[in-house]
C-alpha cells in the first residue's frame, strides 16, 4: 500500500523464488453476512465507457486492462487507488442488489468506517491447483487506511488452497 487514505494505491508483488500467474483478483469490504466482494482483476469497464480513460480497451496494452498474467520473482504491479476500487465495487454491489432481496452496497458506505480484504489467487509452477494470498485493512471514518497485520497472509495450506479453489470458481 502506498499512502494511508482514500487515495493509497496497492500493489501486488511476488515475492516467491519462482514467477506466479495471477488469476483472480478480488476485493472484499465489510465483514460478516455484509461482506462484499467483487473481482478486479480486469480494469473497470465503467470509466471506459464513461470516457475517462485515455485508450480504450480494444487499443490499450494488455497490461493496461487486466492484472491477470504472469507476474515474475520480485516484481509488483499496481492494483489502482483504494477510492476507485471501492466506488468500483460500490458500483457493482447497486447492480446486484434486488437480485436475491439482499441490500449489498449499505455494506460499504463510502464514509463509514469497514474492513476492506484484497486477495490474490493465482497459479504457482510447483503446486498442484491454485494458491492465494491476501491483506486485510481498516478503513476509519475519516478515510485513513491502516493495515491489520504486518505480513502478508499466504494460503498454500491443503484446506487454504480448497478455500481459494472455491473462490475461484465463484468467480469464473
Amino acid at each position: 500500500m502506498l499512502g494511508n487514505s482514500d487515495k493509497a494505491r496497492f500493489l501486488i508483488s511476488n515475492m516467491s523464488q519462482e514467477a506466479i500467474h495471477i488469476d483472480k483478483v478480488l476485493v472484499c469490504v465489510g465483514s460478516g453476512e455484509d461482506r462484499v466482494c467483487e473481482q478486479v482483476t480486469d480494469a473497470d469497464p465503467e470509466r471506459d465507457s464513461h470516457g475517462n480513460e485515455q485508450k480504450s480497451m480494444l487499443s490499450a496494452r494488455l497490461d493496461e486492462v487486466t492484472v491477470q498474467g504472469p507476474l515474475g520473482s520480485g516484481k509488483c504491479i499496481e492494483l489502482g487507488a483504494f477510492a476507485h476500487l471501492l466506488n468500483r465495487i460500490w458500483r457493482r454491489a447497486e447492480i446486484n442488489n434486488g437480485e436475491d432481496g439482499v441490500s449489498r452496497s449499505n455494506a460499504i458506505e463510502t464514509d463509514d468506517a469497514c474492513r476492506v480484504e484484497i486477495i490474490v489467487i493465482a497459479v504457482y509452477s510447483s503446486e498442484k491447483g491454485v494458491v492465494g494470498a491476501s491483506r486485510a485493512f481498516w478503513r476509519k471514518e475519516d478515510g485513513a487506511l491502516s493495515p491489520e497485520n504486518v505480513k502478508t497472509d499466504q494460503h498454500t495450506g491443503f484446506f487454504a488452497r480448497r478455500r481459494m479453489a472455491r473462490l475461484h470458481a465463484q468467480y469464473v
